[in-house]
Protein backbone atom coordinates (compact mmCIF):
# COMPACT_ATOMS: atom_id res chain seq x y z
CA UNK A 1 0.00 0.00 0.00
CA UNK A 2 1.87 3.38 -1.14
CA UNK A 3 1.40 6.76 1.17
CA UNK A 4 -0.60 9.93 0.65
CA UNK A 5 1.15 12.55 -1.54
CA UNK A 6 -1.15 15.14 0.67
CA UNK A 7 -1.15 16.45 4.00
CA UNK A 8 -4.58 15.24 5.33
CA UNK A 9 -3.92 15.33 8.83
CA UNK A 10 -5.15 12.07 9.46
CA UNK A 11 -4.39 8.63 8.14
CA UNK A 12 -1.77 5.65 9.05
CA UNK A 13 1.83 5.78 8.72
CA UNK A 14 3.63 2.12 8.15
CA UNK A 15 7.34 2.74 10.13
CA UNK A 16 10.27 0.04 9.67
CA UNK A 17 11.52 0.35 13.16
CA UNK A 18 15.05 -0.27 13.97
CA UNK A 19 16.94 -2.62 16.15
CA UNK A 20 17.15 -1.15 19.53
CA UNK A 21 14.54 1.61 19.17
CA UNK A 22 12.16 1.41 21.30
CA UNK A 23 8.48 1.79 20.52
CA UNK A 24 7.47 4.97 22.20
CA UNK A 25 10.69 6.60 20.97
CA UNK A 26 9.72 5.72 17.54
CA UNK A 27 6.15 7.25 18.20
CA UNK A 28 8.17 10.51 19.70
CA UNK A 29 9.94 10.96 16.80
CA UNK A 30 6.71 11.02 14.58
CA UNK A 31 5.06 13.21 16.79
CA UNK A 32 8.12 15.81 16.42
CA UNK A 33 8.23 15.09 12.54
CA UNK A 34 4.91 15.95 12.07
CA UNK A 35 4.50 18.44 14.30
CA UNK A 36 1.47 16.83 15.88
CA UNK A 37 1.00 15.43 19.09
CA UNK A 38 -2.16 13.52 17.92
CA UNK A 39 -0.57 10.46 16.93
CA UNK A 40 -1.08 7.04 18.78
CA UNK A 41 0.35 3.61 18.46
CA UNK A 42 -1.22 0.05 17.50
CA UNK A 43 0.78 -2.53 19.49
CA UNK A 44 4.39 -2.45 20.28
CA UNK A 45 7.57 -4.11 19.41
CA UNK A 46 10.67 -5.16 21.37
CA UNK A 47 13.89 -2.94 21.27
CA UNK A 48 15.60 -6.15 19.68
CA UNK A 49 12.73 -6.76 16.90
CA UNK A 50 12.03 -4.60 13.86
CA UNK A 51 10.34 -4.24 11.19
CA UNK A 52 6.28 -2.68 11.04
CA UNK A 53 5.49 -0.67 14.03
CA UNK A 54 1.89 1.12 12.86
CA UNK A 55 0.74 4.92 14.22
CA UNK A 56 -2.71 6.40 14.11
CA UNK A 57 -3.03 10.27 12.84
CA UNK A 58 -5.64 12.44 14.00
CA UNK A 59 -8.74 10.86 13.19
CA UNK A 60 -7.35 7.68 12.25
CA UNK A 61 -6.88 6.89 16.16
CA UNK A 62 -10.48 6.12 16.84
CA UNK A 63 -9.67 3.38 14.24
CA UNK A 64 -7.03 1.65 16.35
CA UNK A 65 -8.43 -1.46 17.48
CA UNK A 66 -9.01 -2.58 13.64
CA UNK A 67 -5.16 -2.92 13.60
CA UNK A 68 -4.33 -3.60 16.98
CA UNK A 69 -6.53 -6.62 16.13
CA UNK A 70 -5.07 -7.70 12.27
CA UNK A 71 -2.92 -10.68 11.52
CA UNK A 72 0.86 -9.92 12.00
CA UNK A 73 3.41 -12.20 9.93
CA UNK A 74 6.55 -12.29 11.63
CA UNK A 75 10.47 -13.72 10.33
CA UNK A 76 11.62 -14.99 13.63
CA UNK A 77 15.09 -16.79 14.65
CA UNK A 78 14.82 -19.35 17.43
CA UNK A 79 17.95 -20.30 19.56
CA UNK A 80 17.77 -24.30 20.30
CA UNK A 81 19.54 -25.90 23.47
CA UNK A 82 19.54 -22.49 25.74
CA UNK A 83 17.01 -20.27 27.27
CA UNK A 84 16.85 -17.03 28.28
CA UNK A 85 15.21 -15.35 31.51
CA UNK A 86 13.54 -12.65 28.97
CA UNK A 87 12.69 -15.39 26.40
CA UNK A 88 14.65 -13.33 23.99
CA UNK A 89 18.82 -12.36 23.71
CA UNK A 90 18.30 -9.79 26.22
CA UNK A 91 19.03 -12.30 28.60
CA UNK A 92 20.66 -13.64 30.84
CA UNK A 93 21.16 -16.76 28.72
CA UNK A 94 21.44 -20.40 30.54
CA UNK A 95 23.13 -23.07 28.27
CA UNK A 96 21.05 -26.63 28.76
CA UNK A 97 23.56 -28.71 29.86
CA UNK A 98 23.23 -32.45 27.10
CA UNK A 99 20.46 -30.47 25.02
CA UNK A 100 21.06 -32.96 21.66
CA UNK A 101 19.85 -31.38 18.08
CA UNK A 102 16.72 -32.55 16.76
CA UNK A 103 16.50 -34.32 13.69
CA UNK A 104 14.31 -31.99 11.02
CA UNK A 105 11.36 -34.59 11.30
CA UNK A 106 11.60 -34.53 14.98
CA UNK A 107 11.29 -30.75 15.05
CA UNK A 108 8.56 -30.49 12.31
CA UNK A 109 6.52 -32.78 14.48
CA UNK A 110 7.22 -30.65 17.15
CA UNK A 111 6.16 -27.04 15.01
CA UNK A 112 2.92 -28.54 13.73
CA UNK A 113 1.88 -28.68 17.54
CA UNK A 114 1.48 -25.08 17.99
CA UNK A 115 -0.39 -24.58 14.82
CA UNK A 116 -3.86 -23.19 15.33
CA UNK A 117 -5.25 -22.36 18.54
CA UNK A 118 -2.85 -22.49 20.74
CA UNK A 119 -2.66 -21.71 24.46
CA UNK A 120 0.58 -19.33 25.81
CA UNK A 121 1.74 -17.43 28.98
CA UNK A 122 3.41 -14.06 27.58
CA UNK A 123 6.65 -13.63 28.78
CA UNK A 124 7.51 -11.93 32.23
CA UNK A 125 9.29 -9.67 30.75
CA UNK A 126 6.32 -8.34 28.75
CA UNK A 127 3.44 -5.19 28.99
CA UNK A 128 0.98 -7.33 30.31
CA UNK A 129 -1.03 -5.89 33.21
CA UNK A 130 -0.82 -7.82 36.50
CA UNK A 131 -2.72 -6.37 39.19
CA UNK A 132 -2.56 -2.98 37.76
CA UNK A 133 1.46 -3.01 36.41
CA UNK A 134 3.20 -3.92 33.70
CA UNK A 135 4.87 -7.68 34.45
CA UNK A 136 8.35 -6.06 33.18
CA UNK A 137 7.83 -3.88 36.14
CA UNK A 138 7.41 -6.22 38.56
CA UNK A 139 10.72 -8.77 36.79
CA UNK A 140 13.04 -6.05 36.86
CA UNK A 141 12.33 -5.23 40.84
CA UNK A 142 12.94 -9.29 40.79
CA UNK A 143 9.39 -10.13 42.06
CA UNK A 144 7.57 -13.28 41.36
CA UNK A 145 6.10 -12.61 38.33
CA UNK A 146 3.07 -15.16 37.08
CA UNK A 147 1.60 -14.20 33.74
CA UNK A 148 -1.91 -15.63 32.65
CA UNK A 149 -2.34 -18.05 30.05
CA UNK A 150 -4.01 -17.27 27.02
CA UNK A 151 -5.23 -18.54 23.79
CA UNK A 152 -3.91 -17.28 20.23
CA UNK A 153 -4.65 -18.67 16.63
CA UNK A 154 -1.28 -19.53 14.97
CA UNK A 155 -2.82 -18.90 11.62
CA UNK A 156 0.72 -20.33 9.55
CA UNK A 157 4.08 -21.48 11.18
CA UNK A 158 6.70 -22.35 8.25
CA UNK A 159 10.47 -23.39 9.37
CA UNK A 160 12.14 -21.43 6.98
CA UNK A 161 15.50 -23.27 7.54
CA UNK A 162 17.56 -25.14 10.42
CA UNK A 163 20.81 -25.97 11.49
CA UNK A 164 20.92 -26.23 14.82
CA UNK A 165 21.39 -24.43 17.08
CA UNK A 166 19.45 -21.57 14.64
CA UNK A 167 15.96 -22.61 13.15
CA UNK A 168 14.17 -19.73 10.87
CA UNK A 169 10.25 -19.53 11.35
CA UNK A 170 7.73 -17.91 9.29
CA UNK A 171 4.76 -16.96 11.35
CA UNK A 172 1.26 -16.11 10.81
CA UNK A 173 -0.28 -15.23 13.75
CA UNK A 174 -3.60 -13.19 15.57
CA UNK A 175 -3.17 -9.98 17.49
CA UNK A 176 -1.72 -10.64 20.65
CA UNK A 177 0.51 -13.44 19.93
CA UNK A 178 3.57 -13.23 21.56
CA UNK A 179 6.79 -15.08 19.66
CA UNK A 180 9.14 -15.06 22.27
CA UNK A 181 6.55 -17.09 24.17
CA UNK A 182 6.10 -19.51 20.50
CA UNK A 183 10.04 -20.19 20.46
CA UNK A 184 10.12 -20.70 24.39
CA UNK A 185 7.28 -23.19 24.19
CA UNK A 186 8.88 -25.14 21.29
CA UNK A 187 12.06 -25.59 22.88
CA UNK A 188 10.41 -26.84 25.87
CA UNK A 189 8.24 -29.37 24.05
CA UNK A 190 11.44 -30.36 21.82
CA UNK A 191 13.29 -30.90 25.26
CA UNK A 192 16.16 -28.84 24.29
CA UNK A 193 15.30 -25.50 25.32
CA UNK A 194 15.25 -22.07 22.90
CA UNK A 195 14.87 -18.51 22.94
CA UNK A 196 14.19 -16.03 20.11
CA UNK A 197 17.50 -14.83 18.75
CA UNK A 198 16.06 -12.24 16.54
CA UNK A 199 12.43 -10.90 14.76
CA UNK A 200 11.27 -8.74 12.13
CA UNK A 201 7.69 -7.99 12.02
CA UNK A 202 6.62 -7.85 7.81
CA UNK A 203 2.86 -7.32 8.06
CA UNK A 204 0.45 -6.09 10.13
CA UNK A 205 -3.02 -6.34 8.06
CA UNK A 206 -2.78 -4.64 4.73
CA UNK A 207 -0.13 -2.36 5.84
CA UNK A 208 3.72 -4.41 4.89
CA UNK A 209 7.59 -3.50 5.85
CA UNK A 210 8.36 -2.50 1.95
CA UNK A 211 6.48 0.99 2.49
CA UNK A 212 7.89 1.37 6.05
CA UNK A 213 9.20 4.67 6.33
CA UNK A 214 12.35 5.20 9.32
CA UNK A 215 10.82 7.08 12.56
CA UNK A 216 13.08 9.79 12.97
CA UNK A 217 12.55 10.77 8.88
CA UNK A 218 9.06 11.20 8.49
CA UNK A 219 7.05 13.81 6.55
CA UNK A 220 2.68 13.90 5.90
CA UNK A 221 3.66 12.53 2.46
CA UNK A 222 3.82 9.18 4.20
CA UNK A 223 0.71 9.40 6.01
CA UNK A 224 -1.67 6.72 4.23
CA UNK A 225 -5.01 7.89 4.15
CA UNK A 226 -7.80 6.54 6.11
CA UNK A 227 -10.31 6.23 3.18
CA UNK A 228 -7.59 4.25 1.35
CA UNK A 229 -6.38 2.27 4.06
CA UNK A 230 -9.84 0.82 5.95
CA UNK A 231 -11.59 -0.55 3.16
CA UNK A 232 -8.22 -2.99 3.24
CA UNK A 233 -8.54 -3.99 7.05
CA UNK A 234 -9.70 -6.98 7.87
CA UNK A 235 -13.61 -7.10 8.89
CA UNK A 236 -13.82 -3.56 7.55
CA UNK A 237 -16.05 -2.51 4.60
CA UNK A 238 -17.11 1.42 3.75
CA UNK A 239 -20.68 2.05 1.86
CA UNK A 240 -21.63 5.13 0.19
CA UNK A 241 -24.22 6.89 2.10
CA UNK A 242 -26.42 9.88 0.35
CA UNK A 243 -25.09 13.43 1.06
CA UNK A 244 -28.22 14.26 1.71
CA UNK A 245 -28.12 12.45 4.73
CA UNK A 246 -24.50 13.70 6.42
CA UNK A 247 -25.66 15.98 9.04
CA UNK A 248 -28.17 12.95 10.47
CA UNK A 249 -25.19 10.73 11.18
CA UNK A 250 -23.03 13.34 12.50
CA UNK A 251 -25.63 14.22 15.11
CA UNK A 252 -25.89 10.33 15.99
CA UNK A 253 -29.39 9.95 14.29
CA UNK A 254 -31.08 7.42 12.01
CA UNK A 255 -30.91 6.82 8.19
CA UNK A 256 -32.61 4.27 6.40
CA UNK A 257 -31.15 1.25 4.79
CA UNK A 258 -32.23 2.74 1.41
CA UNK A 259 -29.32 5.31 1.85
CA UNK A 260 -26.87 2.93 1.91
CA UNK A 261 -25.09 1.57 -1.28
CA UNK A 262 -25.42 -1.99 -0.30
CA UNK A 263 -27.68 -4.30 0.56
CA UNK A 264 -29.26 -5.60 3.40
CA UNK A 265 -27.85 -8.74 3.30
CA UNK A 266 -24.36 -7.57 2.71
CA UNK A 267 -24.51 -5.35 5.87
CA UNK A 268 -25.58 -8.01 7.77
CA UNK A 269 -22.42 -10.15 7.14
CA UNK A 270 -20.13 -7.13 7.95
CA UNK A 271 -17.94 -6.84 11.22
CA UNK A 272 -17.29 -3.37 11.19
CA UNK A 273 -18.94 -1.08 8.88
CA UNK A 274 -18.23 2.88 8.11
CA UNK A 275 -20.06 5.35 6.40
CA UNK A 276 -18.32 7.68 3.45
CA UNK A 277 -19.93 10.68 2.18
CA UNK A 278 -18.78 11.99 -0.70
CA UNK A 279 -15.25 10.23 -0.33
CA UNK A 280 -14.98 10.87 2.76
CA UNK A 281 -15.45 7.94 5.73
CA UNK A 282 -17.00 10.02 8.77
CA UNK A 283 -18.30 7.41 10.74
CA UNK A 284 -18.98 4.24 12.52
CA UNK A 285 -22.39 2.06 11.48
CA UNK A 286 -25.04 0.31 13.42
CA UNK A 287 -26.98 -2.14 11.96
CA UNK A 288 -30.97 -2.25 13.32
CA UNK A 289 -32.67 -4.72 11.12
CA UNK A 290 -35.78 -4.58 13.06
CA UNK A 291 -36.85 -1.26 12.02
CA UNK A 292 -34.57 -1.09 8.96
CA UNK A 293 -32.19 2.00 9.03
CA UNK A 294 -28.64 2.58 10.32
CA UNK A 295 -26.99 4.51 12.66
CA UNK A 296 -23.88 6.43 13.98
CA UNK A 297 -21.92 4.26 16.30
CA UNK A 298 -19.20 6.41 16.42
CA UNK A 299 -17.83 9.62 14.23
CA UNK A 300 -14.46 10.21 12.46
CA UNK A 301 -14.83 13.84 11.93
CA UNK A 302 -15.52 16.55 14.11
CA UNK A 303 -18.66 17.68 12.01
Amino acid sequence: MQASTRDSGSGFLVMDKPLGMTSRVAIDAVRRCLRTRGVGHTGTLDPLATGVLVAVIGRARRLQELVVASPKVYWAQGILGASSRTDDAEGPIEIVEGAEAPSPDRLEEVVSGFRGLVRQRPPAFSAVRIEGRRAYEKARRGEAVETREREVHVLALETLSYDFPIVTWRVTCSGGTYIRSLARDIGQALGTGAYLGGLRRERVGCFQVEVGVDPENVDWSDVIPIERALPELPGARVVEVESQYRARLVQGGRIPVDAVDASLEMLKKTSHLFASVEGQVIARLRLDVEDGSVQSAGLLVSG
